[in-house]
């Protein structure tokens, strides 16, 4: 069996997935097309550094999903300064108890912190991917990350693959190398 089916298979497998399809060629050009134009709504200067990795790979695929199917142990949402220091940052749940009571932080919700020694400059939002260990190579997956796509993007997917459109499931696109 070759990576694709595998990894859709293992995909599948996990409890909180309710499906998971592969994304074709004209699929995923439109899918990228879409999520490249995506801005921030406070006009907030926004870089996608997820979709670069999701563009850097070779195969793709969009799950469809209730609760978390691979839990994040880094940040995927910041907000970083034109000197490249970190200003804001999501906490993963994974990661709650490394910034937990520390009262350096000005917390923006239960999940986003700021740091307000780093702030000045133009702040912009940098978006990146989630790597992920529910795959890998014992799949025929290498180098898998997950990108959630924003709103716009995440119809398009829905609306491609006839996915759930009641809010009841979030969307990420996985994508990966296959192993030579």
């Amino acid at each position: 069996m070759t990576s694709v089916p595998r990894v859709l298979d293992k995909l599948r497998a996990i409890p909180s997935v309710e499906r998971a399809e592969e994304l074709g060629e004209s699929l995923f050009t439109r899918m990228c097309g879409e999520e490249s134009e995506v801005s921030t709504s406070s006009g907030m200067p926004l870089e996608n550094r997820a979709l670069k990795e999701t563009m850097s790979r070779r195969e793709h695929v969009c799950v469809l999903f209730g609760k978390p199917f691979d839990t994040p142990d880094h940040h995927e949402v910041l907000m970083m300064n034109e000197k490249d220091q970190i200003v804001g940052f999501d906490v993963p749940a994974g990661m709650r108890s490394k910034y937990e009571g520390r009262e350096d932080l000005v917390w923006m919700s239960e999940d986003f912190a700021m740091d307000p020694n780093s702030i000045g400059g133009e702040i912009r939002v940098v978006l990146v991917a989630q790597e992920l260990s529910c795959i890998g190579k014992e799949d025929g997956a290498e180098r898998p990350v997950a990108m959630y796509p924003s709103p716009s993007t995440d119809m398009l997917l829905r609306s491609a693959l006839s996915f759930d459109r009641s809010g009841k499931y979030a969307t990420a696109v996985v994508s990966f190398d296959t192993l030579r």
